[in-house]
């Protein structure tokens, strides 16, 4: 009876979720924080919220994580951002993690569009990759 009650448990486990693993490496970290801060369009401190969504684009995942932002450094007066990050459900990103819900950062951030002479989409790329993420 006990190795059936095992078995049984076996089998409902859920399969394993595939990882995506994407090094983002390519992307030119800046040197220090002057330029950081010089390449930036906005940088706040700011807590990560739960509300984000996924989407890819030619293949590559993206998340848009909406932070609460705490404290404006530099740029203009706002109370929260939408971050684009590559990344997503089953998709590990060692050189620029996630920003994880109810997690506080210092945010260097840089206005994205999709393309030049495209309208601005109202969300934030990090600067200078993982380098723009610094958990506060």
């Amino acid at each position: 009876m006990a190795a059936g009650a095992a078995a049984l448990a076996l089998c409902a486990r859920p399969a394993p979720v595939a990882t995506e693993r994407i090094v983002t490496t390519d992307a030119r970290p800046a040197a220090g924080v002057a330029e950081l801060t010089a390449e930036s369009d906005l940088v706040v401190r700011g807590v990560a919220t739960g509300r984000r969504r996924s989407e890819r684009v030619a293949g590559v995942p993206f998340v848009v994580t909406e932070v609460r932002v705490t404290s404006v450094l530099a740029g203009p007066a706002v109370d929260t951002v939408r971050v684009r990050q590559v990344g997503g459900p089953g998709v590990e990103t060692p050189d620029a993690p996630v920003l994880v819900a109810g997690h506080g950062y210092l945010l260097y951030l840089q206005r994205f569009a999709y393309g030049p002479g495209d309208r601005p989409s109202g969300q934030y790329v990090v600067t200078g990759g993982g380098a723009g993420v610094v958990a506060a």
